[in-house]
């Protein structure tokens, strides 16, 4: 019978310590996720003066008639749009994990905003990186 306490009292004891490291890797998840949310916020700006310089470029164009021209400019406007939409539709759809919600789910979840938000963030780059290349021209 000791026996079985001593066994039980190990096993709450383990489960509790792998509770703690579980708990340990959600919060650095969730730490990961804020600190690219946070640098893609910051790239906003980018977007928002790459859209600027490149419809000031478009108009330049359309005023030498330059249709092939005013079509690439128009692509990446879009693409500046889509990257705007999607740091914009991550932000309104993410929701940090409950502290009472199940460790391992919050760990599946928060990898899986990790990685949209890398997403956003590597299309935000592409986005602005194609705009500054015609700008430049």
């Amino acid at each position: 019978m000791m026996l079985f306490v001593a066994l039980l009292l190990l096993a709450s004891g383990c489960g509790s310590a792998a509770e703690k490291a579980a708990r340990a890797q959600v919060a650095e998840l969730d730490k990961a996720v804020m600190a690219v949310h946070d640098t893609a916020m910051e790239r906003m700006q980018r977007i928002s003066k790459a859209k600027r310089e490149l419809e000031t470029y478009r108009t330049e164009l359309e005023k030498k008639k330059d249709k092939a021209g005013v079509a690439v400019c128009d692509k990446a406007l879009a693409a500046l749009k889509n990257a705007d939409n999607a740091m914009h539709e991550w932000m309104s759809s993410y929701t940090q994990p409950a502290d009472t919600a199940a460790a391992a789910n919050a760990i599946n979840y928060l990898q899986q905003q990790k990685a949209a938000i890398e997403n956003v963030q590597r299309v935000m780059d592409e986005s602005v990186a194609a705009a500054n290349a015609l700008i430049k021209k």
